[in-house]
């Protein structure tokens, strides 16, 4: 489990943050978010805790996996 409470946690596509199978992100805000690549693995549904400039702006993604 990730949880976001204040700063931003900056990622590049080679070193992005990856989320395993059943993790969770809590606490995302505009405060507090991933900038940059975030990748998850698995099938379970996720909310990917990420913005840009000062804004959350969370995509969510149901069955499957994926990278954002």
């Amino acid at each position: 489990m990730a949880t976001f409470t204040n700063g931003v946690l900056n990622s590049s596509t080679s070193n992005s943050l990856t989320f395993i199978n059943n993790a969770t992100a809590s606490g995302a805000s505009d405060a507090s978010y991933v900038a940059g690549p975030v990748v998850k693995i698995g099938n379970s549904n996720f909310e990917f805790p990420i913005g840009k400039g000062g804004f959350y702006a969370p995509s969510i993604l149901g069955i499957g996996g994926g990278t954002f």
